[in-house]
């Protein structure tokens, strides 16, 4: 009846039974990049998660019981690609219909045998999916907004119905900035039933380097077009041909890579800008502890899509860098102009190279804008911060002992 990755042991099962109380819902396979949705399976109750994918493959890295809701048995529709083109997919369609009842069946089944008190829907459209179930098993729904889900999908007018019905059976939405709610509010959610909780950084994990290379920049995130990857290429090669100790690395992997990739051979710049494509937290957290600052320009894309409050920008400024930003969504909310970085328009590519010309010519100012944003990481955006926000609203205990992968 229960799906469960190969390598999850008999004797996991068994312990699980009896003890779990969250569950973590979402559409997809849970891909490395979407950090957040992993980081709540382990952390907000650690041993007592189990986890739901509406997808045909078992999540990768995950040890925690999951059950799996193919897609082709989900009433939805969905693309044979990644995980976020598969619901734009979805949102397009405007199918709005909840799961078969079969696996209505198995899912409230699931969460009964699992004691599941509180339902985390990762994404709204997940919400709509599983809401029958969670009144079926008793247990309370909580809905959370990423991206996405509160941009280029509230262009359907039937998404925007559904997220008005969904207020009747779910017990809150959650989202990651301000913006975000707004947003919400904008479609009739009531304000009172919008928590903001923003994503948080293991200020022990992203942390500064005794040491940082003089003008290395550094860009984190996929290559899709709301993160406009190509604007901080071209940003960086306006500002730094005659700055030869300068260079910028950049990780993630998406659809715009290959662009990418000829926009750094046009510009000549093979020798400063080095692709990483997708790599592990443990890079990342090392390329940004010895970086000089963060550059990133995250745009609307053509179709509407925004950022939330980009996490890589939280795991920057927790790594004492300054943040060359852009004024879109909820990354205001995080930076203030002046104050730990930069920011500028949305495609004020001008700009971002005046910028990033700045810190270059006053490395004590970057100092100074990388403290201020460390400090604020650790005050307001923390991972323990945010967990134990979340515990809270869900209704969960505080854990008296951290497991290795929570947050210190």
């Amino acid at each position: 009846m229960i799906n469960q990755r190969k390598n999850t042991v008999a004797s996991n099962v068994q312990c699980t039974r009896g003890r779990s109380k969250l569950c973590v819902c979402t559409i997809g396979s849970i891909p490395p990049s979407e950090t957040f949705i992993r980081h709540h399976i382990t952390r907000i109750a650690p041993g007592e998660a189990v986890v739901v994918c509406i997808a045909d493959d078992a999540p990768v890295g995950i040890d925690e019981p999951v059950l799996l809701l193919g897609r082709s048995e989900a009433n939805v529709r969905l693309a044979p690609l990644n995980t976020l083109l598969k619901c734009r997919n979805l949102i397009r369609t405007g199918n709005t219909k909840p799961l078969s009842t079969s696996n209505t069946k198995r899912l409230t089944a699931y969460m009964i045998e699992n004691r599941v008190t509180a339902v985390l829907a990762e994404y709204g459209l997940t919400g709509n999916l599983i809401a029958e179930a969670c009144r079926n098993a008793g247990a309370r729904l909580f809905v959370h907004f990423h991206g996405w889900d509160i941009s280029n999908a509230l262009q359907n007018a039937r998404t925007r119905w559904m997220y008005r019905r969904l207020t009747s059976r779910a017990e809150s939405f959650i989202c990651v900035s301000e913006f975000a709610r707004k947003r919400l509010i904008a479609i009739g959610i009531p304000r009172s039933f919008i928590r903001v909780i923003p994503c948080g950084v293991d200020t022990n994990e992203f942390k500064p380097a005794s040491k940082r290379i003089y003008g290395q920049f550094a860009a984190v995130g996929r290559f899709v077009e709301k993160k406009a990857p190509q604007n901080t290429i071209k940003a960086f090669a306006a500002a730094t041909r005659d700055r030869p100790e300068s260079s910028m690395r950049l990780v993630g992997y998406g659809p715009l890579l290959p662009q990418c990739r000829k926009l750094i051979r046009e510009l000549g710049m093979e020798s400063k800008i080095t692709l990483h494509g997708a790599q592990p937290p443990e890079f990342v957290a090392s390329l940004l502890a010895e970086s000089y600052a963060f550059v990133q320009h995250s745009i609307t894309a053509p179709n509407g899509e925004t950022e939330g409050l980009p996490v890589a920008v939280l795991e920057a400024m927790s790594s004492g860098l300054p943040i060359i930003s852009t004024r879109h969504a909820g990354i205001p909310e995080a930076v203030s102009d002046g104050e730990n970085g930069y920011l500028v328009d949305e495609n004020d590519v001008d700009g971002m190279a005046e910028a990033i010309r700045r810190l270059l010519d006053d490395p004590d100012s970057a100092t100074e804008m990388g403290a201020v944003g460390r400090n604020r990481a650790k005050d307001l955006f923390s991972a323990r911060r945010q967990m134990t926000a979340l515990r809270e609203l869900l209704g969960l205990p505080e854990h008296s002992e951290l497991s290795p992968s929570s947050p210190p």
